[in-house]
């Protein structure tokens, strides 16, 4: 399942929630705005797992979920902003940039 942020909006994931009610384990998976904010096992019979945070989608982002098994549920609860300026040009370009890999052990970058 997936949702794609509507143009002049912003998505904010406040919550997710899993349950597992089958006789064999399973896995939870969510993924906003191409980061994976969830990816738990969940064990059988009547076994659930939740979590708090504050992600944000942009417009034209998505939101996933993948469940494995039958008779398993996923929510994911949050809220739905108006934004006409979208995401900022430099922030959009920042996030897209690749992260540089942290120093060795023991060395200190400065700038």
């Amino acid at each position: 399942m997936t949702y794609t942020v509507p143009a002049g909006k912003r998505a904010v994931v406040k919550s997710i929630s899993a349950s597992n009610s089958t006789a064999a384990a399973g896995t939870a998976y969510v993924n906003v705005a191409g980061t994976a904010v969830m990816n738990v096992a969940l064990q059988a019979k009547i076994y659930s797992e939740a979590l708090a945070m504050a992600h944000v989608a942009y417009a034209g982002e998505t939101i996933s979920g993948y469940l494995s098994g039958p008779n398993m549920s996923l929510v994911v609860s949050g809220y739905l902003l108006d934004d006409p300026g979208g995401m900022l040009r430099e922030h959009r370009e920042a996030v897209q940039e690749d992260p540089q890999p942290p120093p060795p052990a023991g060395e200190l970058e400065l700038s």
